[in-house]
């Protein structure tokens, strides 16, 4: 479907799917193992600020790499408590580089009429943590003072499907994620980037993209399931999240924009270690978006960057700043499909 309506596009049209596809593409991941800042150890699997750019739209038929680098900050003060790995501390500050490769396979196949899409996410990497105090319990005694972890390691896969459709300029989707807790997982250590546990995200995505002027206006939503933690005996509570962007698609491959995300906690945390009670979580965050393509030798290369930051926060790290910087090839196109709808984020 895609590929028929690429070649009845304008150039201004194709230029502007060149710029946007392989970002709908791994956007259908909302990706990975990495920190979100709430519930259990102020974090959760789905990355927030991933959907944000054309997550309505599905690449044409091929398979697809995209390499994602995300960092992540927050800080809490010394009168704030969070649970960490079964642990409860305070004063906290975590810094988090992960790197997260993702393959992409567009297939053929059609479900009520929509395009079939698969997708897994391999995250490494870690968090540096550093906390002024491990307490026995909320408001508790001290065992602890000044404590250092930090990892570099393999994270738990996240696979995925979506099926999506297409008319004319409105493109949308649906999808599921699931985390697979089978990374590495150090029980009782302050920093992890394996979640130890499975979860579960429903979402549906939006994207207008006006094909004579290159603007895009995308949104997302979607509900996060998590199953409990078997090591801290920690359920997070099922979360809420919804991402969006309008983005200006230049014809000069340049794409600019403004990007937000919002996540609030529907139900309370839950479980023998869910020691601080209900700990329902909030946040918000406006950021800003920039895009661009380029060919290395016949292959189309597409790059981008977001930033974020936070405010309006709950039961989370404050202070929170995150980036993603991006870049994805085409592996392999179906004939069918254009060389100029080779996507991007």
């Amino acid at each position: 479907m895609i590929a028929a309506e690429a070649r009845k596009a304008t150039k201004l049209s194709v230029r502007c799917r060149a710029g946007s596809l392989l970002s709908a593409a791994v956007s259908i991941a909302a990706l990975t193992g990495v920190p979100a800042h709430a519930a259990e150890n102020g974090v959760s699997f789905y990355l927030l600020g991933s959907k944000s750019v054309s997550s309505g739209i599905l690449p044409p038929p091929g398979i697809y790499l995209q390499n994602d680098v995300y960092y992540n900050e927050g800080s809490l003060s010394a009168s704030r408590d969070l649970p960490l790995n079964g642990k409860i501390t305070a004063g906290l500050r975590v810094k988090t580089w992960v790197e997260m490769p993702t393959l992409i396979w567009s297939t053929p196949l059609q479900v009520l009429g929509g395009n079939v899409v698969f997708m897994g996410i391999f995250p490494t990497g870690g968090p540096s943590v550093d906390v002024g105090a491990v307490l026995t319990g909320p408001k508790g005694g001290v065992i602890g003072q000044n404590v250092h972890d930090s990892i570099f390691t393999i994270g738990d896969p996240v696979f995925g499907s979506s099926i999506g459709w297409h008319a004319g300029d409105f493109h949308w989707n649906v999808g599921m994620l699931v985390n697979a807790p089978i990374g590495d997982y150090r029980n009782g250590a302050l920093a992890n980037l394996s979640f130890n546990h499975w979860a579960e995200d429903f979402n549906a995505s939006f994207t207008w993209l006006d094909s004579k002027t290159g603007l895009e206006i995308s949104n997302s939503f979607g509900v996060i399931f998590n199953q409990i933690n078997d090591a801290t005996q920690y359920r997070t509570g099922t979360q809420f999240h919804y991402e969006g962007g309008v983005i200006w698609h230049m014809p000069n491959n340049f794409a600019f924009g403004v990007v937000g995300y919002y996540l609030d906690q529907l139900s309370a945390d839950s479980g023998p270690g869910a020691v601080l009670g209900p700990f329902k979580s909030r946040a918000a965050a406006i950021g800003g978006y920039a895009g661009y393509t380029f060919k290395a030798g016949e292959l189309p290369v597409t790059t981008s960057i977001k930033v974020f930051q936070e405010f309006n926060v709950r039961n989370r790290l404050e202070n929170g700043v995150a980036g993603f910087f991006t870049i994805g090839i085409p592996l392999s196109v179906a004939s069918s499909a254009p060389a100029a709808s080779i996507p991007r984020r």
